[in-house]
């Protein structure tokens, strides 16, 4: 009967995970690459969600410093954050798409009882997925990105390239991290040799020369692609509408990188997923949050966001960077060319690069509006600034750019735009949208359909942001207070 006993626990323990709901991005522009190009501007557009110290350099401590986060776990100040994806026109314009979302899993996966599932170490980075590839080799990496189209016709719904098809209830991006470790190196050259995929699924066992096992991370995105079902006949590709902000619309450049920095160092290649969790934090939480319906508030470690009223919630940032990057386009932002390969693609210099704003202000209502500075040295004192503005409420992104929109523009085929996309898929707490997943009994089996709240307004969307798209990378500066 205690052998039962066990292996029950075991099992169950072995299906333990969490989400994390961010119901709105903190900002959505082109952040900074500080390792390839530091100062300078990003090649693509991302959409960031988390801790409102977001900046073009930052450290550990900066990011323990702010004072809100647009995901739901008040002691995370991490920033996560993933590109856009476009509607492309024939007439070579572009529109941004509308996302609820991330939802991001912690999953604590083990092979057998005996194994134990290790919290980021410090410094810890790496690299899922391939930004230059328009092809798909069948590697364990390729493998771990995904395109599920919810409400979709074809079978199997999920693919490693974008669908031929209209996905009703949405399109959702899906990627997976390498939660097999060398137990040495934090990082290597190529940002991925020293990690590996378990063998066989996210719970088989680590290969050799990969004896540590760390918590596996894994991302959900959900587009709002339905609303333009009726502008198929006026794309660039009537079969496949839709490129990332990289100019991919394969879907197979998909990628994410995750950076640990849980003392105070900080390494400026990391985009996309910034990871500065206290150790122990994340430890404790791997070890005790054991409950296998992913429902958060089961956690009892953290301390959360009511998203039963975002109006007094939500955590949003100006725009560091001087550019629309939302609404009807005429080029994506940066130099990104329309790229459906097959041949690797090679990015290409900016001739003009927008300018930096030297700040930006923190609103919302999670906290009083703030400004901080712009930190495009790489020094660690790009926090806030002790000024907090009087003005209540929102406040708005300067010179073409906005913090978030919640209807993106579904242009015509003249170029008008009209704010009429809608929002599938809920980032609510405990909830998943539908769909079948890459992982293993991670997704919820709701619908999850939401719409925005009639109070908020426009830009607002409880449940939106314009995200993902063509380089998904994940960077958590999990500064845990």
């Amino acid at each position: 009967m205690l052998r039962l006993c066990l292996l029950l626990t075991f099992a169950r323990a072995a299906h333990a995970f969490w989400r994390l709901p961010c119901a709105n991005p903190l900002v959505v522009e082109r952040v900074v690459n500080p390792l390839t190009n530091p100062g300078t501007v990003s090649g693509h557009v991302h959409s960031i969600a988390g801790g409102s110290n977001f900046n073009l350099n930052m450290d550990f401590d900066t990011a323990r410093a702010s004072q809100c986060t647009s995901c739901q776990v008040k002691q995370d100040m991490s920033n996560y954050w993933t590109p856009n994806l476009y509607f492309a026109f024939a007439n070579g314009t572009f529109a941004a798409v509308d996302a609820p979302g991330p939802l991001v899993y912690y999953l604590p996966r083990k092979n057998n009882e005996s194994e134990v599932v290790k919290a980021f170490p410090d410094g810890y980075r790496m690299l899922a997925g391939d930004p230059y590839t328009r092809t798909y080799d069948g590697s364990d990496m390729a493998k771990a990105i995904g395109w599920n189209c919810l409400g979709g016709k074809q079978e199997p719904t999920r693919n490693p390239w974008l669908p031929t098809e209209n996905c009703p209830t949405g399109l959702r991006g899906e990627i997976m991290f390498p939660s097999c470790w060398n137990g040495v190196d934090v990082d290597s050259s190529s940002h991925q040799s020293h990690v590996a995929y378990p063998i066989g699924g996210e719970s088989g066992p680590c290969p050799a020369g990969f004896p540590v096992r760390t918590v596996t991370i894994f991302y959900e995105i959900w587009l709002s692609t339905d609303p333009w079902k009726d502008l198929w006949d006026q794309a660039l590709n009537t079969t496949q509408p839709f490129v990332t902000s990289q100019g991919d619309p394969t879907g197979y450049s998909w990628h994410d990188e995750s950076f640990s920095c849980s003392r105070p160092v900080f390494s400026p290649y990391i985009r996309d997923f910034n990871n500065a969790w206290d150790g122990e934090v994340l430890q404790n939480a791997i070890d005790e949050c054991t409950d296998d319906s992913g429902v958060i508030e089961k956690c009892t470690i953290f301390d959360l966001y009511d998203y039963s009223d975002l109006s007094s919630n939500r955590c949003q940032q100006t725009s560091f960077i001087d550019e629309q990057v939302e609404g009807l386009l005429t080029a994506l932002p940066g130099n990104n060319p329309y790229t459906p390969g097959p041949d690797r693609i090679t990015m290409l210099a900016e001739d003009s690069p927008p300018s930096i704003n030297g700040e930006v202000t923190v609103f919302g209502g999670a906290v009083a509006n703030h400004t901080v500075k712009a930190n495009t040295d790489g020094s660690s004192d790009g926090g806030s600034t002790g000024g907090s503005s009087s003005a209540g409420g929102g406040a708005s992104a300067t010179n073409g750019s906005s913090a978030t929109k919640g209807t993106s523009a579904a242009a015509t085929g003249t170029g008008t735009a009209k704010a009429e996309a809608s929002s599938t898929g809920s980032a609510s707490s405990g909830g998943s949208s539908g769909g079948s997943s890459s992982s293993e009994s991670t997704s919820s089996e709701d619908d999850g359909s939401s719409s925005a709240s009639s109070d908020l307004p426009l830009g607002l969307s409880a449940l939106q942001w314009g995200l993902v798209g063509g380089g998904f990378i994940f960077l958590i500066m999990g500064a845990i207070m």
